[in-house]
């Protein structure tokens, strides 16, 4: 069981720190406050679900950390609702936001420098790829909205997937490629995590982006759905080999 919630612990801080620097490529005077507070949303309880699990897995500090990272976003949250433009100083309390979230990812990989990278190009990947549905759903609500944000959301896309083949190079360079009934569970998990984790992907991210260039939103939208349903479950492999296995997928 413990597992398990580290596990889920370990995927809702990288959503979290993932999703929420995203917003700073859409144009709020475009979308309006309320799809930035949509977003702060969605990483307030992502924070709160992972401060929820750290209390359960005693991880008190980290579970403090947690909190007090709800707490600022909730403070935002409430500073944006009658914000349509974002200032200065928004643009300053979100990188202060961003730098805590850094900071709780860090302390998360136990202050190991290549832990941290892993769990960074997981944020890269995991939030690039749910901001991208989000935003491509929002396109419903301000159809004149520049299909410039959502093309832009792609490299990030191809960024994590590059980020993420290039963190996990060293952990496929130590797996045993022998295949017997001893691995076998071992080989099913890692050909479930590059098979829908990298390469659906990528694949399905090519026919959105060129859905996108086309215009095709609500296309490109459908298609990113399942490109999140894939990298949901490739995510939840990924984290829980880095439990079990301490190992970089």
């Amino acid at each position: 069981m413990e597992i398990v919630l580290k596990t889920l612990y370990f995927f809702f801080m990288c959503l979290s720190g993932g999703f929420l620097p995203f917003v700073f490529i859409v144009d709020t005077q475009k979308t309006g406050s309320d799809f930035v507070k949509l977003c702060l949303k969605i990483s307030t309880v992502s924070y709160a679900l992972a401060g929820i699990l750290a209390t359960k897995l005693g991880l008190y500090p980290l579970s403090i950390l947690s909190g007090f990272g709800v707490a600022i976003f909730l403070l935002i949250l409430e500073h944006q609702t009658h914000c349509d433009e974002r200032k200065i100083k928004d643009s300053i309390i979100f990188l202060i936001v961003i730098s805590i979230q850094q900071v709780l990812l860090f302390s998360s990989a136990g202050r190991q420098i290549a832990a941290y990278f892993y769990l960074l190009a997981s944020s890269l990947l995991l939030g690039s790829i749910v901001f991208g549905m989000i935003l491509g759903h929002y396109y419903l609500v301000v159809p004149k909205l520049s299909e410039k944000p959502l093309l832009n959301v792609h490299y990030f896309i191809w960024a994590g997937v590059l980020t993420s083949l290039i963190v996990s190079s060293q952990t496929f360079g130590q797996l045993n490629f022998t295949l017997s009934m001893d691995n076998l569970f071992d080989w099913i998990v890692i050909l479930m995590r590059v098979l829908w984790g990298y390469l659906a992907i990528v694949i399905l991210s090519i026919f959105s982006y060129k859905l996108t260039k086309m215009r095709s939103i609500q296309s490109a939208t459908g298609v990113l759905y399942v490109m999140v349903f894939f990298i949901l479950i490739g995510e939840i492999i990924s984290k829980y080999k880095f439990i079990e296995d301490g190992i970089f997928l």
